[in-house]
């Protein structure tokens, strides 16, 4: 089985955007995190867009998969602007021991298989 997670960062100008995996119903998320109250809501290097990891697929059949992010232009009512600041994905397969972390790659990186990109 293999699991999907988009690695982004959250921050108060950032908006929505949906996640579509092989043609299903999108699933909508919201990258919309207000500054912190202190700095203890901060990540180690105090950084207020901290990354973040979000769950799109799990339990998915060992085989080739599509993943389609889109951009809804929308935001939370808190938030300054609708911006979407994806660093990855990540792709992780079920093992006997666990999970086992197959690819963590940027975006604008290729470890192996086929990869494509198309903004609109």
């Amino acid at each position: 089985m293999q699991d999907i997670a988009v690695l982004l960062r959250k921050g108060a100008d950032c908006g929505q955007f949906t996640v579509t995996v092989d043609g299903a119903a999108g699933v909508a998320f919201d990258a919309y995190r207000g500054y912190p109250a202190s700095i203890s809501d901060t990540t180690v290097d105090g950084s207020v867009y901290p990354l973040d990891k979000v769950w799109v697929a799990r339990g998915l059949s060992d085989a080739e998969h599509t993943v389609m992010i889109t951009v809804s232009g929308s935001h939370d009512a808190g938030s300054t602007d609708s911006w979407v600041y994806i660093d990855g994905l990540e792709y992780t397969r079920w093992t006997h021991g666990g999970r086992l972390l197959e690819c963590a790659a940027a975006l604008s990186q290729l470890e192996y298989g086929s990869y494509s990109q198309n903004l609109a």
